[in-house]
């Protein structure tokens, strides 16, 4: 081992070893503990961030130190939560043929089960019961060893999560080096929340890894019916179906559906689901939990208006969420990614976003996100290893510590890991997201360009004017075969494509020197754009390629010229200096064509209420009458 392996496994196997010890002692619990606790959980992260960076583990050492970790919590009271109390009330309901969702614990129709230290010790006893089904098949599993005792069924509980969260763990060592599983694996919160404290995203993150090890194997349908499941531990994952559908067709959805259908329908009537819709209604509107953003808008509200504004905070912040969500879910099936990565990447996001704008944030989230850090870009890892690390503070508030410095101190430091991450990668983000819009507008010229045909077998030749930075025409050499030259003002050229850095409206090439020129939002910045679309029509001999936004009327033309603003500055860093964007109506572009000498017609239009886009064919006069 090097030194810095050596390092790094002491390191994590101390913090581990000190954490168990103090779980492993309720009688000493206290502020202070809970302070020692998160000192001992910043280690044992220092340490895996060490073994990750060290990249001189085995699968194997990865893999037994992840089991070592959670055997030591196994016996581990529920200290921290006492969710569990609630976990095996529900399965002893099953085991006495009660249905769980049928009855809050505190009813007069349970009066029976009372007495017991499950009753007694769980939280909100006046709510129904807003565990999914699947779910509740581990509770009752655990409850069938409830009369052995509570540290039986317990345990046994226990050991069924961490089962199925190794499977996960071993899922994530296929797919990333043994090195990066450390990151999620050895993780102290994880260590604590699972087998520590028996939280039920144990078993979320278990299938939602393997879901992905199916979808990296091309299992499609097993992939389905894990997401499914991981639906039926936390709803959210249903999310996740649908990326599966867009992804990869009906195959891929069905047996999901049909499995997540089967074990609801087992479980909930109508009369239980309004149950659980009214008690998921309390659970949003009356817990609130380390929820960094959520407080602060709560907080500005309440000192600009001077009343309670947690209502619409909450209300602002869900529908935030819901747009950023389908907008991640839209561009995910147009991207229509194949990798596993690209699949964890939208899982991701998703995810991100759920947690940043919920207004009730346990430490045990926090799990999902951990698990996917080692499949996606490292610059997403500080902030979120922070805040895996401040939340564990956030138990002060059961023992009366200070819990809000532990929430400001979470999210403060987050924000700035976040901005630092933004300005630390910021070229590296925006060659992501210009070779991801490029990869869109590559579809959008690919159609056009399988119909162009050469005479002699040659591949087809492409100009692409105003190329940017060429990655357009870098995939469709790539992918196309076909011959690209990149033309623009600005020698922004970001690729080894022969680039032409023009001076002047016309091109230096003859007439007919290329099969088809493209113009991919490019006629709306120049000042004259007939003349860039009779030069276009000169040099291309089959057809001009026009992809460009379109607004009717002057509020939707003034919007475009906003975010066409924003998004150019943010691309070139404030350097582009350019006349104010000039967009037309799709009418307004066959116009610009038929002046320019050239017949347009429209092959393809696309896009949100907001932004417009039309695919137009231009050729010249005297082939468009030929064509009639």
């Amino acid at each position: 081992m090097t030194p810095m392996t050596r390092t790094g496994v002491a390191v994590s196997l101390g913090s581990v070893a000190g954490i168990a010890w103090l779980l492993h002692h309720p009688e000493l619990w206290s502020a202070e503990r809970v302070y020692l606790l998160t000192t001992l959980c910043a280690t044992g992260t220092i340490g895996s961030v060490l073994l990750w960076r060290a990249e001189a583990l085995s699968l194997r050492m990865v893999l037994l130190g992840a089991l070592l970790f959670r055997v030591a919590l196994l016996p581990v009271a529920p200290l921290l939560s006492d969710d569990v109390f609630r976990y095996l009330w529900d399965g002893l309901l099953q085991w006495e043929g009660i249905n769980p969702y049928a009855h809050r614990p505190a009813d007069s129709a349970l009066e029976a089960y009372h007495g017991t230290v499950l009753f007694e010790e769980m939280n909100s006893p006046e709510f129904y019961s807003v565990y999914p089904p699947l779910s509740q098949v581990f509770f009752a599993l655990a409850a069938a060893f409830y009369e052995s005792g509570f540290a039986v069924a317990y345990g046994v509980l226990k050991s069924s999560f961490i089962a199925v969260e190794m499977g996960g763990v071993w899922a994530l060592s296929r797919m990333v080096s043994p090195q990066a599983t450390v990151l999620y694996a050895w993780n102290p919160l994880v260590v604590i929340e699972v087998a520590g404290q028996a939280h039920t995203e144990a078993v979320m993150v278990g299938l939602l890894l393997l879901a992905l090890w199916a979808v990296h194997q091309r299992w499609l349908r097993t992939a389905s019916v894990l997401i499914a499941g991981a639906g039926l531990i936390k709803l959210y994952p249903f999310i996740f179906l649908i990326v599966l559908y867009a992804r990869y067709g009906w195959s891929a959805f069905w047996p999901g559906a049909l499995a997540a259908g089967g074990l609801t329908l087992a479980y909930v009537s109508p009369s239980h689901a309004l149950n659980i819709i009214d008690s998921l209604g309390l659970y949003v509107s009356y817990f609130e939990f380390n929820a960094g953003l959520y407080f602060t808008l709560k907080e500005l509200g309440g000192l600009l208006f001077n009343q309670d504004m947690a209502q619409v905070a909450s209300a602002v912040l869900t529908i935030c969420a819901l747009g950023a969500i389908a907008l991640i879910l839209w561009r995910d099936t147009q991207q229509e990614q194949s990798t596993v990565r690209g699949l964890a990447l939208t899982l991701y996001s998703v995810i991100a976003i759920y947690l940043l704008t919920t207004t009730t944030l346990h430490p045990w989230y926090l799990l999902p996100i951990l698990a996917l850090l080692p499949l996606i870009d490292r610059a997403h890892h500080p902030a979120w290893l922070w805040l895996s690390i401040a939340a564990v503070g956030t138990y002060a508030r059961y023992v009366d510590g200070i819990y809000w410095g532990f929430v400001w101190l979470s999210w403060i430091g987050f924000a700035l890991l976040a901005g630092w991450a933004i300005y630390r990668y910021r070229s590296g983000i925006l060659r992501w997201v210009m070779k991801r819009r490029a990869r869109r507008k590559a579809d959008l010229l690919r159609p056009s360009l399988t119909q162009v045909k050469d005479n002699h077998g040659h591949p087809v030749r492409l100009l692409d004017l105003g190329a940017g930075e060429g990655y357009v025409g870098e995939i469709l050499e790539k992918e196309d075969g076909i011959n690209v030259t990149l033309a623009d003002v600005r020698p922004s050229n970001q690729t080894d494509l022969p680039f032409l850095h023009l001076q002047q409206e016309k091109l230096p090439l003859a007439t007919n020197a290329v099969h088809v020129v493209s113009l991919v939002f490019v006629l709306h910045h120049t000042p004259n754009p007939v003349e860039v679309l009779r030069e276009a029509l000169r040099a291309a001999s089959d057809r001009v390629v026009i992809v460009e936004s379109t607004c009717e009327g002057p509020w939707w033309c003034w919007w475009l010229r906003q975010i066409d603003g924003l998004a150019n500055y943010a691309r070139s860093g404030g350097t582009m200096d350019e006349q104010p964007a000039a967009f037309r109506s799709q009418e307004g572009w066959l116009q610009a064509i038929a002046e320019a000498g050239g017949t347009g017609s429209v092959r393809h239009t696309e896009g949100t209420p907001l932004h417009r886009v039309v695919v137009l064919e231009a050729l010249p006069v005297s082939e468009g009458a030929e064509g009639g």
